[in-house]
């Protein structure tokens, strides 16, 4: 079993360059439309940006894969895994044609490495067809 933490601006600068647009979007909707709109405009981006600055909780073992965003957490297990996307930061766990769970069909579900990338490739593969 593998568990680990992945916090993304302690990873990579892309978080950083993210926060710095949004507050210069902020800065220009708080002009643009008044205080209301801007901050609830600030706020709805937030929420969607959210994942680049929460620690997510990532665990494998022989039943699936675990990913943990504050309180929620999903859970996939390997029959519901078709094949994966391996990508430079993390990997994507697209689900089979058989899967009846729905997980994330348009998009798979985002696995980031951390600095786990050898032991969650090794885990991933021994189980998942890889896509290029």
């Amino acid at each position: 079993m593998l568990r680990y933490t992945s916090f993304p601006p302690r990873e990579h600068w892309l978080p950083w360059l993210v926060l710095a647009a949004l507050l210069g979007l902020i800065y220009f909707l708080l002009l643009a439309v008044g205080a209301a709109m801007g901050l609830a405009a600030a706020a709805a981006l937030a929420f969607t940006l959210r994942r680049l600055w929460a620690p997510t909780v990532c665990e494998i073992d022989a039943r699936g894969v675990g990913v943990g965003l504050w309180k929620v957490r999903r859970r996939v297990y390997w029959d519901e895994i078709g094949r994966c996307r391996v990508g430079s930061h993390g990997v994507v766990l697209l689900p089979s044609s058989s899967s009846s769970s729905g997980y994330h069909t348009a998009f798979g579900l985002y696995l980031p490495f951390a600095d786990h990338r050898r032991e969650v490739l090794a885990m991933i593969e021994r189980r998942v067809r890889r896509t290029t």
